[in-house]
This record gives C-alpha cells, structure tokens and sequence, in this order.
C-alpha cells in the first residue's frame, strides 16, 4: 500500500515539473534584439536621443548590426519607441557599453545613470563611456573594418583596460566615486576621424557634469597615482643639455634640444599622506619600476652611473608633469585621484561635504616624492 501511495506521488511529481516546464515562455534569440551598446545625447529643451546598437543574429544578414534612433523625455520613453519600432522585442541584457555625447555629459547625467542602475536587466559591469562629439554620429557611422560597432567599442574598452592602458569605468565604478565624498568620476572619451575610431583621452567630472578631459600622457600619470599599474607605456621628453655628458661625443652636434625616452612600467604604487589640516597638504610618495623600451639618442645603459643619471632626470620630468597634472585638477575642480577621501579619513571630526571641499581643493598643496627605478634597460618585449 505504501509502496503503491509513493508511486502515485511521484508521478504527480513529475507530471507537475512537465506542466511547469511547458509554461515557460521561450525566448528564441531571432525573435529578440539584443542591445549591445547604447548612446545617449541631449536636445533642447532637456529632451534626450537614444541610440542603440544591436546585435545582428542572422548570420546571412549583410550589415551585422542595426541601429535605432528616438527622442524622448526619458530613457523608459526611448526605449518604448524603439520597440514599436522594431520587429522584434529588445532587450537590455547583452547590454555592453552606454556612450554619452559630449554635451550631455557637460550638461549632466546622474539622472540617467540612475535610471540605469536600477533596470534589472542591466548589469553594475556595463561599461560607460562619453563620446567627443553626440554619441549617435559614432553608432550610426559605417566604419570599413567594423562590422559592429557596439561590440568593437566593449572590446576596444576591455582590451585598454585589462592591459591597463587607460582608466575604465563601469556603472558600479562611477556610482562608487560619485556617492564618495571626495573622488570624482572619470569616463573614456572616445572621437573618430577618418574612417577609425580612437579612445586616448580620458573624461574628467566634477560631480556629475564633465568638466575636461587628460590626454593620454596626462591618464598615465593619472593612473600611477590614483591606482596601483602593473602596466602602461609613456614617451617622457628630458632636456638635452641634462644628459649631455652621457651621449656620445659624435652625437653632441645634434639640433635636438630634447631627448625622448620611452619607458613601460612594470609595477608602481604611490602613497598619499595628508601632512598639514590647513590649508589641505598632502605627500605623494611614488614608488615605480620601469624599463626602457626606447631613447631617441645614442646613450650606452652599461654602467650603473649612467643608470643613475638617468633615473634621477627621469624622477625630476615625472614630478613635474605630476604637479602640473595636480594643478589643473585644481583649476578644473575635480578630484579624480581622491585627494578629498584621503583627508576626509585622516582629519578627525572634519564634517568634509562635497561644497566644502569644492572650497578647499583649489587651495590644497602638494609635496611629490618620485623614486622610480630602472630595471631590464636592454629587454624590449
């Protein structure tokens, strides 16, 4: 009897799993579009225009992507109208990059981050980027050698950042340094011209409005600070009359008054210490390996005096265009490094809001240590 009652269940069991199953709707991926890489740009009157990127499934379809455009007053309403729009239903899950033009991002965009960090289907790891003109002009643009630009724009972002070539910023990355008292966020800026799209700047925000941006000498030094960097190759130019002595008498008649060098870091860490209250002092101490990938003069690197030598005009170029690097954050007001943090963690009871430090970072100063050594000078990788 009980042999028999445990029978009957359990094939109630499983006609119950084979009911469930079946009222699973399926979501063939032809029937579905599948945003990879969104942008967003701003119209007067506060109205936006969303730009999506999608994924093409058909593999005997000729273009390997579809792009749609709408106006809206939100980004809800965009996307509402890109759906009466499209065959088929989009979805955000492939989700991979959301590009800003450029006068969006001066003109503000928390609110739209907002938006999408509280859309289940968008995942905290989706790259953000902002884009030097409106970000339509860069997906609606048919590039010879791209057949998608959504998936070209996350790769080209992934690729720079996991060789740690340039600051990358998620959703969850900006949302951290905007609610962080003391830190601003920071964005890749990519332009296109001639056909090729580029990514070499870096976007600097002051809250959430862009403010200005670093080239990508000035993002190096950006990154040796703000970050450890086990990565990332700088041309640095040191004054001729510096190394004179090291440079081969046959080489001295030289026009040049500058001599390049070329160096990759090989790992580098930088401490910074709040050393006075009032007004805000910090220290930077930078320790950084390196190795020399290039000199645009002959100079032999046998002898550890000349090694030296070099070090120690390489420390003085880096200090300098660290102070400078400061100066302008200073001037543009934004705190990319998070200078702010440091001292709002070190002064007791300092009740820093983000006004008050508005008020006091102009006026912060800065003592900059710089150690870097030079290792495997004849290695070229």
């Amino acid at each position: 009897m009980k042999r028999a009652i445990r029978k009957t269940l359990f094939v109630c069991f499983v006609a119950m799993l084979a009911v469930v199953a079946g009222c699973v709707t399926g979501r063939p991926l032809e029937k579905m579009g599948l945003i990879v890489a969104m942008g967003v740009d701003l119209l007067p009157n506060d109205r936006i225009m969303g730009t999506a990127a999608l994924y093409g499934i058909d593999p005997n379809a000729k273009d390997k992507v579809a792009v749609l455009t709408n106006t809206a007053n939100t980004l809800k309403g965009i996307r509402t109208k890109q759906n009466q729009e499209f065959s088929n239903r989009l979805v955000s899950g492939q989700l991979r990059v959301v590009l800003f033009g450029s006068p969006l991002a001066q003109h503000g965009i928390i609110n739209l981050i907002d938006t999408l960090a509280r859309d289940a289907e968008i995942g905290t790891g989706v790259y953000l980027a902002v884009s030097q003109d409106n970000s339509s002009d860069l997906l609606k643009n048919r590039f010879p050698e791209i057949s998608n630009i959504g998936t070209f724009l996350y790769e080209q972002i992934q690729q720079n950042s996991r060789h740690e070539e340039l600051i990358s910023t998620t959703l969850h990355q900006f949302l951290h340094d905007f609610c962080s008292v003391g830190k601003d966020p920071v964005m890749p800026l990519f332009h296109y011209k001639n056909n090729e799209v580029h990514m070499s700047d870096i976007a600097l925000f002051c809250d959430d409005k862009m403010v200005g941006h670093f080239n990508a000498q000035e993002s190096f030094y950006l990154k040796l600070i703000r970050d450890k960097y086990k990565a990332g190759t700088n041309e640095i130019a040191l004054k001729r009359e510096e190394l004179e002595e090291l440079i081969p008498k046959k080489s001295r008649y030289s026009q040049k008054d500058t001599v390049y060098v070329v160096i990759s870091n090989l790992e580098s860490k930088a401490k910074i210490k709040v050393i006075r209250q009032n007004p805000p002092t910090f220290q930077i101490t930078l320790h950084a390996v390196s190795q020399i990938h290039e000199i645009s003069e002959e100079i032999s690197l046998g002898t550890k005096d000349v090694i030296r030598k070099l070090e120690r005009s390489l420390n003085q170029e880096m200090k300098k265009n660290i102070k400078k690097l400061i100066a302008r954050t200073q001037k543009l007001n934004t705190d990319p490094i998070g200078f702010g943090e440091q001292y709002r963690s070190a002064v007791r009871n300092s009740n820093l809001t983000r006004d008050k430090w508005r008020e006091l970072y102009p006026k912060a100063e800065f003592s900059i240590i710089v150690h870097n050594t030079l290792s495997r000078t004849g290695i070229i990788d």
